[in-house]
């Protein structure tokens, strides 16, 4: 249970982080 509740967060984030690259692509690291 804690690898998949730890996978979900790891998916979120790469959602998130997708989301701002695409909202603000100047700011991609």
């Amino acid at each position: 249970m804690a690898e998949d509740d730890e996978d979900d967060r790891l998916l979120m984030q790469e959602v998130l982080v997708g989301l701002k690259q695409k909202s603000s692509p100047n700011q991609v690291l």
